[in-house]
């Protein structure tokens, strides 16, 4: 078979692409950003990229703030504001970790405790 037979049966073929829901979607952002923060927190050596994880789970949260924020966020009002309590609460706290005076174990919490939630209800599909 040559190279343009294969391109051509791989072009026609089935796509490829998994169809996720957005809570799949933030569960594994938060997932990646969260593990990140644990790997690089107090290892030698790896303060640079400690710093990067926390500038991504900051601009994730922001990005969630942004969400929560908007008349278009279906979530119940109760929960957008806790939620949106809890992103301002990750700025803070996330700048007073850079300066040396806050703890990033709280924000590896808050963010399992959100993919928690995330995770759907045994029985229910979402």
């Amino acid at each position: 078979m040559n190279a343009l037979t294969k391109m051509a049966r791989s072009a026609y073929s089935a796509p490829r692409t998994s169809t996720k829901s957005y809570r799949d979607i933030e569960y594994e952002i938060l997932s990646r950003i969260t593990h990140e923060l644990i790997q690089t927190a107090n290892v030698e050596g790896s303060y640079s990229t400690f710093v990067g994880a926390l500038h991504r789970n900051r601009r994730l949260w922001r990005i969630f703030r942004e969400d929560i924020a908007s008349t278009e966020n279906a979530l119940p009002d109760e929960l957008r504001n806790n939620l949106y309590q809890l992103a301002q609460f990750v700025e803070v706290e996330t700048g007073k970790i850079l300066s040396g005076e806050g703890n990033h174990q709280v924000l590896i919490e808050i963010n399992r405790a959100v993919m928690r939630g995330l995770l759907p209800i045994k029985g229910k599909e979402t």
